[in-house]
């Protein structure tokens, strides 16, 4: 893993992008302190506050078969790596949302590069909430949000969980490239809902 941190930037994915476009290695990692323009899928904006949460973005190189599964392979890879360093089980959302029962903990969005009609890279975007306090969330999230701090009822250091974060991806990612997709779609599928409780 190689590791780019920033303080602040506009969004990790688009710094991972840049990196890829100008030859970045697979498993190249832009991680920030805080994101100004930060977003989910469908241009939604995801709220980054500063040295609260984990912002960070993965490189992947070719080959990427099933990438249309790769959503499911962080989301899976992000809730090991929570279990791991949290000890607690979040839920998942098809296809890109991690929860605390029905209450929003992360999110992945992913995104792709191609040249000549080619894929030349794709990007694994994981935002994942930690040390907010419901407070902390703008008040028009606030009820649907939640984070490790609220469901575990402790702080994390945030980049306690980028490298298994990392690991648990390279995992999934072993079996998209072995053609085993509709293994990750039946695990994705049966870990949904995997957390019944909301934080306390």
């Amino acid at each position: 893993m190689i590791l780019h941190r920033l303080d602040r930037c506009p969004s990790t994915n688009d710094e991972a992008k840049a990196l890829a476009r100008r030859g970045a290695a697979e498993t190249t990692v832009v991680v920030a302190m805080e994101q100004t323009a930060g977003r989910g899928t469908q241009g939604r904006s995801w709220f980054s506050g500063r040295g609260l949460g984990l912002y960070a973005t993965v490189i992947l190189r070719p080959p990427l078969p099933d990438i249309e599964k790769l959503p499911l392979a962080a989301g899976l890879a992000a809730q090991d790596a929570v279990k791991s360093v949290a000890g607690i089980q979040p839920g998942l959302r098809e296809p890109n949302d991690i929860l605390w029962g029905e209450r929003k903990l992360g999110g992945i969005l992913c995104e792709s590069g191609f040249s000549a009609g080619q894929l030349t890279f794709a990007v694994v975007g994981v935002g994942l909430n930690v040390n907010h306090a419901e407070e902390d969330f703008p008040e028009e999230i606030r009820t649907a949000s939640a984070s490790l701090r609220m469901a575990a009822g402790r702080r994390f250091d945030p980049e306690d969980f980028l490298a298994p974060l990392v690991e648990a991806l390279e995992q999934h990612l072993l079996d998209l490239r072995s053609g085993r997709g509709a293994e990750i779609t039946a695990a994705f599928r049966r870990r949904i809902g995997d957390s019944a409780a909301e934080p306390s």
